[in-house]
């Protein structure tokens, strides 16, 4: 895969709001409440968590975001 160079807001924002999602596991207790995020990143987020859990690689993860992010981004 080629790096990304550039991302536009709307991807940027994307990829920022749903990586949060690592947060829900691994700073329990320090955060008792899960983060649910925004419902149009829900399906985006659930890709990641299955990939997150498989892996625990954060820079994999950015990629493989990165990677899917146009299926569910679009500019």
């Amino acid at each position: 895969m080629e790096p990304c160079n550039e991302l536009n807001f709307k991807q940027f924002d994307w990829i920022k709001e749903s990586l949060t999602v690592i947060l829900d596991e691994d700073f329990y207790p320090i955060i008792s409440k899960p983060d649910q995020g925004y419902e149009v990143h829900k399906e985006y987020r659930l890709r990641l968590h299955k990939f997150w859990e498989n892996n625990k690689d954060f820079d994999k993860l950015v990629e493989f975001g990165l990677k899917i992010l146009p299926k569910y981004c679009k500019v």
